[in-house]
């Protein structure tokens, strides 16, 4: 049995800062975004009551690239398809993924970026070298032997997720049991102050109306110059933080549209045209604070993607070692903070691998006292690593 566990953040990245392969890059990158949107219909479609769903698009798709070194055949196939990535060799998607850890690890004033793989193996499975060399190659991965059957291997996995999100996410397994072969973790950080933080003064507590009735939340207040766009059907601001290269995009629906419908219909070019016809207004804009934790088993999620072999026992997992294996789970946990400094996310995504045994004249107003959506962005590269649907 296989784990795949991934530990999310809310972002998404433009299309210039590629130091060779550009063009190439750029298509993965474009194919990313494409799986992005699929990516969080699926999961809408799957979870139709949780007040806030958050997911990192990024952390999945690395963990799942790293499950993709190890299949073989249809199996191989069915993961590709899954990411929206068919028409790309596997070299070449290692080779962006390889820029893109380099692209996402950032420290930098008032900006704290981190991603980080791990590999959690039997101490009885043997990996072949060709896929330990590969990880280690493309994805900086830092492989572990431990024994599965032992209860501090939990505490061990937990552990490190912990450090990788800054505490934010603490625990993404709940037991090892001798079964588990090898569990494949990604965890992403993210911190970012403001450019422009809203004043805590100017915060207030009113109602929102969200999907499942009216509650009291607490929304912060700013009168500023922001990328702003609109159109009959919603609208779409950008807030920067610190480091311009990082965005938080809301995009918010007109009053009377059902969230959910929404997005379905809101898919990547629209997301792209709006983010083009972005311009400087002076704009009164009010948003909630959010604080919150989203965790999803994916399994069904990807299954309706196209990667379903790989769950059963005709899996192909040839590529990792010998004998029969599966995957056994995919889960993604996120946290999410929105305050009046700025925004601090985190994910983890974890694979299980198992035997086989189992526009007005005066200022607009951009209020987000509805459902809405959000999109953290790192513009450079047009990759969305964050994205998220705030319903309650």
């Amino acid at each position: 049995m296989i784990k795949i566990f991934s530990l999310l953040l809310l972002m998404s990245v433009s299309l210039t800062s590629w130091a060779k392969n550009d063009k190439l890059n750029e298509e993965i990158a474009r194919s990313g975004n494409l799986f992005a949107f699929n990516f969080m219909n699926e999961v809408l479609a799957q979870d139709t009551t949780s007040g806030t769903v958050v997911i990192s698009p990024v952390s999945c798709s690395m963990a799942l690239s790293m499950l993709m070194n190890g299949t073989a055949s249809e199996s191989y196939k069915q993961v590709l398809k899954a990411l929206s990535l068919e028409n790309f060799s596997e070299k070449e998607i290692n080779q962006y993924n390889k820029a893109l850890l380099k692209l996402l690890s950032k420290k930098d004033k008032g900006l704290l970026l981190e991603i980080a793989n791990s590999v959690w193996i039997a101490d009885d499975f043997s990996v072949k070298c060709s896929y330990k060399r590969n990880l280690k190659k493309y994805y900086k991965v830092t492989p572990y032997r431990v024994d599965m059957s032992s209860p501090e291997t939990k505490d061990l996995i937990n552990q490190w997720c912990s450090d990788a999100t800054e505490g934010l996410i603490d625990e993404i397994i709940e037991s090892t049991d001798p079964s588990i072969l090898m569990v494949i973790i990604n965890a992403l950080y993210f911190k970012g102050d403001w450019k422009t933080p809203f004043e805590k003064e100017a915060s207030r507590e009113d109602v929102f109306y969200g999907v499942s009735g009216e509650s009291t939340v607490k929304y912060m207040n700013n009168y500023t110059e922001v990328p702003y766009f609109a159109c009959e059907e919603y609208k779409m601001i950008e807030l920067p933080y610190a480091n311009s290269d990082y965005v938080m995009r809301l995009v918010l629906p007109e009053e009377g549209i059902a969230i959910d419908e929404f997005v379905k219909g809101f898919n990547v070019e629209k997301y792209n045209s709006a983010a083009e016809s972005l311009r400087q207004r002076k704009t009164y804009v009010t948003i909630p604070a959010i604080d919150c934790e989203f965790e999803i088993n994916l399994n069904q999620v990807l299954m309706n993607m196209g990667m379903v072999l790989p769950f059963t026992s005709a899996a192909d997992l040839s590529r990792i070692g010998n004998g029969s294996m599966f995957v056994s789970s995919v889960i993604q946990k996120c946290a999410l903070k929105v305050s009046e400094e700025g925004s601090e996310a985190a994910a983890v995504t974890a694979i299980t691998v198992m035997k086989t045994s189992l526009s007005p004249e005066t200022p607009p107003r951009f209020i987000a006292n509805r459902p809405y959506l959000m999109y953290i962005t790192e513009k450079s590269t047009g990759t969305v690593l964050f994205m998220g649907v705030k319903r309650d």
